[in-house]
């Protein structure tokens, strides 16, 4: 029964991050008996275009005011031979 009452305080707390346009499906939530230190899940967001994640991302990024950043990007530097038939 606590097990159950954290899973839905942790729920909560993450709902709260998230845009409400959208709607969610919990796959899985482990939650350490202490609580939020220790809480880890998958959520899937129902997004089934490009657009639609860049549009989910966006709003989550104003909701949360976090920004995820790019490391590096490449340029194409020629051509990639995928199959070869000799």
């Amino acid at each position: 029964m606590l097990m159950c009452l954290l899973v839905i305080e942790v729920w909560l707390s993450v709902q709260v991050l998230l845009p409400n346009e959208f709607s969610y499906c919990i796959c899985h939530l482990d939650v350490d008996e202490s609580g939020f230190t220790a809480a880890r899940g998958t959520i899937r967001v129902n997004c089934h275009t490009v657009d639609d994640a860049k549009d989910w991302l966006d709003k989550f990024q104003r909701k949360t005011k976090m920004t995820f950043r790019v490391l590096c990007t490449r340029a194409v530097s020629g051509e990639r031979i995928l199959h070869n038939v000799r």
